[in-house]
């Protein structure tokens, strides 16, 4: 019997699992990135004069399904 199998991160490790079929599918949050929508996001705050009880608690990053 074959299992099912998803992953997460979409880590150069996985696409030949990917390319071969053990592995279904991955998503991408785009780790690398993530620094990067902090830093903006503590930037905005600080040139705004912000508290941090008066940002969003929600800042929207990208992920995608990988399955190729």
């Amino acid at each position: 019997m074959k299992a099912l199998l998803a992953g997460n991160d979409n880590i150069n490790a996985i696409k030949p699992m990917l390319k071969d079929g053990r592995v279904l599918a991955t998503a991408d949050q785009y780790a690398a990135k993530q620094a990067v929508f902090g830093i903006d996001t503590a930037l905005k705050a600080l040139n705004e004069h912000k508290k941090q009880s008066e940002l969003s608690g929600v800042v929207e990053t990208p992920y995608d399904l990988v399955t190729k």
